[in-house]
């Protein structure tokens, strides 16, 4: 059983003003082109030639411009989390006020007062490249964000301060065997490595550096000592976090990519359980690593959750095989409950996804030949956000077939009284056409079979489309 998230569809905090100074107001992106924000950081010496108006009390001063992604200049992508959305803090981008989170402000100040962070490096960070409050850009930055990262010169993984002792112990080397295994065990326990935006971050990047307050260690540093103590880390949160991510990026550096073979299904699958802020990146923060010939959802924030869910079902539904069917159905069922739907919508998907999958399965009794004019397709699926509980429902062979959460008595009495109908009629009806050609008894069977799931589904009724 995978375990349930914190729910949320509402954007993250956003930058506001404070009692000091101007607000930042982004200029609106041209959402027809792949545009991106680049950052960069004054610090330290760096600090004195600002360019823009500031106060001696600002720690934090930066400056944002805006690229072609085709055509922008060498920059580091930052993959973190966000942290919790309270207290903020303040910096400065381009002259005006903005607050960020906490784990943001520790690492552009630790990051500003590095080496690297005074060689003048563009930087993009997702808290600040893209305008959170808009919906819109959210949703065409996302769609890049693959590229980003893929394009990047590197990337800088920021594990904020919690596990600074052993990160910086195990990077002078100077624990024995005991105290090193303790210290891999703290930092992959980080909250970093149970983010789902981190799974594309962390495999679409040429280079990695991890970063903890002022100590650096290379990805490769940590992926060896990550198998020296294999086995003493081998719980369910290193296998599916840490190990994981780790294991599919060295398949990528050996030859493969990470995204040979997976549909969104199998995505889904392997990532469900991380975390993010807003349910509908369950889906959204992992279609860059889905394999190119698979279809995937449009990324469109104006959505709500259930339309998310629908738009990721209609491509399931779209792609899956007969004999992938139950990994679809299943992971159907889980994403229903990860994105946060309602139990009576969560019911409903529930008795439809089990209605399909019978109805599907039942055209495994179908001869080829008939299949060739018949092919097993759902027409269409939605649900009626007029009804409360929404009204789930699906199209097949010119039958609309619609979803309810319970059943009367009575209702509940005629469907056994026609299970038991239809089951005497197939037993007595097999007996004869068993007297006939094996072609035309397997082709009667399975028109008995379809009938049954039509006529007695529990949970689903027909009525022809107009």
């Amino acid at each position: 059983m995978w375990p349930l998230a914190a729910c949320s569809v509402s954007a993250p905090a956003l930058p506001h003003a404070t009692p000091d100074g101007e607000l930042y107001v982004y200029e609106p992106l041209d959402t027809d082109r792949p545009h991106i924000r680049l950052l960069t950081l004054w610090h330290g010496a760096r600090s004195a030639s600002y360019p823009y108006p500031r106060t001696e009390s600002d720690e934090i001063l930066c400056a944002i411009d805006v690229f072609e992604a085709g055509n922008a200049p060498p920059y580091i992508a930052l993959s973190y989390t966000w942290g919790n959305p309270t207290p903020l803090q303040t910096i400065r981008l381009n002259g005006k006020c903005c607050s960020i989170r906490d784990n943001l402000f520790d690492f552009l100040k630790a990051f500003g007062a590095s080496e690297l962070g005074q060689q003048n490096h563009y930087l993009w960070i997702d808290q600040l490249s893209i305008d959170q409050g808009n919906t819109d850009e959210r949703g065409h930055q996302v769609k890049l964000m693959g590229d980003i990262y893929r394009n990047g010169e590197s990337v800088i993984s920021w594990l904020d301060t919690s596990c600074y002792d052993a990160f910086r112990d195990v990077a002078t080397g100077s624990p024995n065997h005991d105290q090193m295994c303790a210290h891999m065990a703290t930092i992959f326990s980080n909250r970093y490595f149970s983010r789902l935006w981190v799974v594309q971050e962390f495999l679409l990047a040429k280079y990695i550096q991890f970063m903890c307050g002022d100590v650096w260690i290379d990805a490769e540093v940590l992926e060896k000592h990550m198998h020296t103590f294999d086995e003493l880390l081998n719980t369910s949160s290193f296998r599916f976090g840490a190990k994981h991510l780790f294991v599919s990026r060295s398949f990528n550096k050996h030859g493969g990519k990470p995204e040979d073979g997976p549909s969104l299904c199998t995505c889904l699958v392997l990532h469900l359980p991380l975390e993010c802020e807003d349910v509908r990146d369950k889906v959204y923060g992992l279609l860059s690593i889905v394999d190119a010939p698979y279809k995937v959802p449009e990324i469109n924030y104006n959505k709500t959750s259930e339309q998310v869910y629908l738009d990721t079902i209609r491509v399931f539904l779209a792609q899956g095989q007969t004999d992938a069917l139950a990994q679809i159905i299943d992971c159907s069922v889980a994403l229903s409950r990860f994105l946060c739907l309602s139990d009576d919508n969560h019911s409903a998907i529930l008795c439809l996804l089990e209605d399909i999958r019978i109805r599907r399965k039942h055209l495994l009794w179908y001869p080829n030949f008939f299949l060739k004019y018949w092919p097993p397709i759902i027409h269409a699926i939605g649900f009626d956000p007029s009804k409360s509980p929404n009204q789930w429902w699906y199209e097949y062979d010119g039958v609309r077939y619609t979803t309810f959460v319970v059943l009367s008595e009575s209702q509940q009495y005629r469907q056994g009284l026609l299970r038991a109908l239809i089951l005497g009629f197939i037993c007595i009806g097999s007996f004869g056409l068993m007297l006939l050609t094996e072609e035309l008894t397997f082709f009667g069977l399975a028109i008995f079979a379809s009938i049954l799931q039509v006529i007695v589904s529990r949970q689903v009724h027909d009525e022809p489309l107009s």
